[in-house]
């Protein structure tokens, strides 16, 4: 399966929220996704099962809002990679939260600083 981009998966977020209804099948290492406006169909894409539960809990709209929000706030930002943790190989630790994101996501977070300081 096709990574998605994280600006693709923000999309779906807000699809995600804003839908008056959504349909979810999962099937073969996939999540089928069908989101329903007050009309009907509004869209369909298919997700990975991680991508899938990051959506459900909001992550790609308000956990990396969060993230770079506090990177430009200069709180101290500790690194630490861990290649044993397939999905989530990189932790992100500040002195009072912790994150966890894969180097895609990790990417998108430092773009997005650099776009808001310039």
């Amino acid at each position: 399966m096709r990574n998605l981009s994280i600006e693709k998966l923000i999309e779906i977020n807000k699809l995600f929220n804003n839908a008056s209804g959504f349909h979810v099948i999962k099937h073969e290492g996939v999540v089928i996704v069908t989101f329903y406006d007050h009309e009907g169909e509004l869209d369909s894409t298919v997700l990975t099962p991680r991508e899938y539960e990051l959506v459900r809990i909001d992550f790609y709209i308000e956990t990396l809002n969060e993230i770079v929000d506090l990177v430009i706030d200069k709180r101290k930002m500790e690194v630490i990679v861990s290649a044993e943790i397939e999905n989530f190989p990189i932790k992100l630790v500040f002195k009072d939260n912790e994150y966890y994101c894969n180097f895609q996501e990790y990417r998108y977070i430092l773009e997005e600083v650099e776009l808001v300081r310039n």
